[in-house]
């Protein structure tokens, strides 16, 4: 009994992570977007999911980590769907890794955990990139004159008739 409280202690922690990680790439999306009310929702619900999970605690420490484990699963899904378009595809950011069959919740709420943290950093770094790009452009449209400010072919000289000549001998 003491060791599946401590189970569920572990997956309730783990999952507390994922929902800070999560809280982070709220707090990083636009104010009043749809991404940002979504992923608020989401961590609402995991708030609620981990208090209930400490209230079971102590008297089903079974229920307690399936319920932490659900709302990491939640956060993690919602997670995905607002990560960069490369995350989001089919295999759901999971890629080459195996899968943790019969690992207890504490153990998949920490993976879970990685990989949501892995997510949102991403994401900040497509963030920063667009940034970036947006910028070096604009310096660039600043910075290269246009063609009203170009020569016309008859104010055109060419290098080799401007340059003094030198006799042959």
């Amino acid at each position: 009994m003491r060791r599946e409280r401590r189970e569920a202690k572990q997956a309730i922690d783990s999952a507390r992570v994922v929902e800070a990680e999560v809280r982070r790439m709220a707090k990083r999306s636009p104010a009043g977007t749809r991404s940002r009310s979504r992923l608020e929702a989401a961590v609402r619900f995991a708030e609620a999911e981990m208090t209930a999970a400490e209230a079971a605690r102590r008297e089903a420490p079974g229920l307690a980590a399936r319920r932490a484990e659900r709302a990491a699963a939640r956060l993690d899904r919602a997670s995905i769907r607002f990560g960069p378009r490369s995350a989001a595809g089919a295999t759901s950011g999971r890629g080459d890794r195996k899968r943790l069959v019969g690992a207890d919740a504490a153990v998949r709420a920490k993976a879970r955990a990685e990989l949501v943290k892995r997510r949102r950093k991403q994401a900040d770094q497509a963030r920063k990139m667009a940034k970036k790009v947006a910028a070096l452009t604009i310096g660039q449209v600043i910075v290269v004159p246009d063609d009203t400010d170009a020569p016309t072919a008859g104010e055109r000289v060419s290098r080799r008739a401007a340059a003094p000549r030198r006799d042959r001998r």
